[in-house]
């Protein structure tokens, strides 16, 4: 069996566990001995839709339902980022996570709760300096446990971040003020550490999750501190094939690092490789797919069976199955729909440059997220002119282009991502091919290949049409030169 196949079989068994693991309650707990909680409960939102779940589905429905019921008991304002023993859902972490589980619900009545919690969340950032500790920390969403002498932050911030990011635009003070402090705490090795000392040891996998987050908020991957954290991240990689991270189940002992690999780090780190346009394989990405499929992190018989373990032979639990069969996923979608582009528009991935690579790897990803399909069919194409204009006089003759024209719009929705699976649609739907088929197919390939000069990636509407959308606004890299050369096309139906 090939790499991707069990790629494929592994996310099929974790999608089946995440919803074998819901709760009479419609929630979901770290492991059977909690009840549910926010974190889990939008992980496990989260991981259904990214594993190729339906949004509309019962599992999905209920799980927010949980969050909308439990409301009252995550990111609670109680005191400014302090996690107590109390309440164990009132801090910036779990306020976080709820927010990015209700973020995948259009409903009304969600959203309205939702942009309750987003002020919630927004009122908790440190805007104001009225001492040394919000000059430290300003621009940051910090915690301020007792049991430690150092403030905690950066997860936080990071989460935070990305919800940002999504909802505003990254020329806004409060998130360019969020980069900023996050850029503040880098560590000299490369990395960030866990807490907001830069002199301690970077942790992997809060480097990997801070690194994603500032990509999402427009650094570019050129970018000195982002390239450099991202060859931490690669070398760490290719040493064992596995991240380590501070924060496993143990936690701390006498405030000491346990230095232990992780289920979680190594799936953060192998997502965010993927979105900075590292090559799916790249030995670093593909040591971490083999350690993740491994028989002692992942479960493939029993009862547990599409389950991750936290570290070799330790425990199963629902975050560590969430970066676990996210990350694999990731690493589906990047290798397909990369597959795809190659082959409907000959693109060499190998010659683009690494910041529209890395742009361009997010953006299949976002694909796969929200099941809209490549096609290079042009049936959508409203008016005959604008199909002259791209075949630009290579085919003269006008019936000839008529003829395309017609059998271009008789397709359906989904398109074809290949010439070879437009011609066999075509073949079904008229017999135009009976008698023309090898002059249609070297008239074809012209169309095509001047889509592929003109470097269009076209994408459907539900409803046949196509919209030009501009870059996204936390994409900076997306720079105005290569905007001039491609323009992205996307269907807008999810």
């Amino acid at each position: 069996m090939t790499l991707i196949s069990r790629v494929n079989q592994a996310i099929k068994l974790s999608l089946e566990w995440f919803k074998r693991k819901q709760r009479e309650d419609f929630g979901w707990s770290k492991y059977k001995q909690v009840p549910s909680n926010v974190r889990s409960t939008s992980e496990s939102i989260d991981a259904l839709i990214t594993l190729g779940e339906d949004i509309s589905c019962p599992s999905v429905r209920k799980g927010i339902l949980w969050l909308i019921e439990n409301s009252d008991i995550w990111g609670n304002e109680a005191l400014k980022g302090n996690n107590t023993s109390k309440n164990k859902e009132e801090g910036l972490d779990d306020l976080c996570w709820g927010l990015i589980g209700l973020d995948r619900c259009e409903n009304v009545y969600v959203r309205k709760l939702f942009s309750k919690k987003l002020d919630l969340l927004l009122s908790r950032q440190i805007t104001l300096i009225e001492d040394d500790l919000d000059r430290k920390c300003f621009g940051l969403y910090i915690e301020r446990p007792r049991q430690f002498p150092e403030l905690l932050g950066l997860y936080s911030s990071a989460l935070a971040l990305k919800i940002m990011c999504r909802h505003f635009s990254i020329d806004d003070q409060r998130i360019q003020n969020l980069i900023h402090g996050l850029r503040r705490y880098r560590a000299k090795d490369g990395g960030w550490p866990t807490r907001l000392n830069p002199d301690r040891e970077s942790d992997p996998c809060y480097t990997a999750i801070i690194l994603e987050s500032l990509l999402c908020g427009g650094v570019s991957v050129k970018d000195e501190i982002v390239s450099t954290s991202l060859k931490f991240l690669e070398n760490e990689l290719m040493k064992r094939g596995c991240l380590w991270s501070e924060w496993i189940e143990e936690g701390f002992e006498k405030r000491d690092k346990i230095e232990q690999v992780s289920t979680e780090a190594t799936g953060q780190g192998l997502i965010t490789l993927l979105k900075s346009g590292y090559d799916p394989t790249n030995n670093a990405i593909t040591k971490a797919v083999e350690w993740l499929l491994s028989d002692d992190i992942f479960v493939w018989q029993g009862k547990d069976k599409g389950g991750f373990r936290l570290f070799p032979q330790g425990p199963i639990l629902n975050y560590s199955t969430y970066y676990g069969s996210v990350a694999l996923k990731t690493f589906f979608d990047v290798v397909q729909n990369w597959d795809k582009l190659k082959r409907a528009y000959r693109i060499d991935s190998s010659k683009i440059d690494i910041e529209n690579k890395a742009f361009l790897s997010r953006f299949l990803v976002g694909l796969g997220l929200e099941k809209r399909k490549p096609s290079v069919t042009i049936s959508n194409l409203k008016q005959l002119r604008l199909l002259e204009n791209v075949i630009k006089g290579k085919i003269k003759d006008r019936s000839t282009i008529e003829r395309i024209w017609c059998v271009l719009q008789t397709l359906n929705n989904e398109g074809p991502l290949t010439l070879d699976e437009l011609e066999d649609q075509v073949r079904i739907k008229t017999n135009f091919l009976q008698l023309k088929k090898k002059s249609w197919k070297k008239e074809m390939h012209m169309v095509l290949s001047r889509i592929n000069e003109l470097n269009l990636l076209m994408f459907y509407k539900k409803d046949g049409t196509i919209k030009e959308v501009s870059s996204p606004t936390s994409e900076h890299e997306y720079s105005e030169s290569f905007l001039k050369k491609v323009k992205v096309w996307i269907r807008l139906d999810f």
